[in-house]
């Protein structure tokens, strides 16, 4: 981007907390008349080699329990465990059609060992469930997985 005609300057930000992270690049262009292309066009050029950079348009994280700060795992910690099946049921009632490709598989190893103490398994009608949700998600055909960037106004 930098060394395209259109462009004056280049600078990237990130910013995180407790509760977000996020990076954004802002981009000066030349005035309009002094170049040969559009604000859309250059985005239109620039969209496919920004979703080859690494990491873009998600966040990669440990899974870490934030509270105790050990690693996360089936029946490690209750609310863990209860988080899991809240979004294996939000997912299975739209037929896992929003689930991507990473969340189907952090599902499918998390629910992996059946001889695991999920705290679930405590409430046989829940863990029923969980069972039936986990049958449902790997017959569901897969969802494919995309990386979009927008533009900003």
């Amino acid at each position: 981007m930098r060394a395209s005609a259109s462009v004056v300057s280049v600078v990237g930000a990130a910013a995180g907390s407790q509760t977000m992270n996020n990076g954004r690049v802002f981009i000066t262009l030349k005035p309009r008349d002094q170049r040969s292309a559009s604000a859309d066009q250059l985005i239109a050029r620039w969209r496919p080699q920004l979703a080859k950079v690494q990491g873009a348009g998600r966040l990669e994280l440990p899974n870490t329990n934030f509270d105790t700060g050990e690693p996360s795992g089936p029946g490690k910690y209750r609310l863990d465990d209860e988080t899991h099946a809240v979004l294996l049921n939000d997912l299975a009632k739209e037929d896992f059609a929003g689930a991507s490709p990473e969340v189907r598989t952090e599902l499918l190893n998390f629910y992996g060992d059946p001889n695991a103490p999920y705290a679930t398994k405590t409430k046989p009608k829940e863990w029923a469930r969980v069972q039936a949700e986990l049958q449902k998600l790997r017959q569901a055909p897969p969802a494919s997985a995309q990386v979009t960037i927008s533009a900003l106004p």
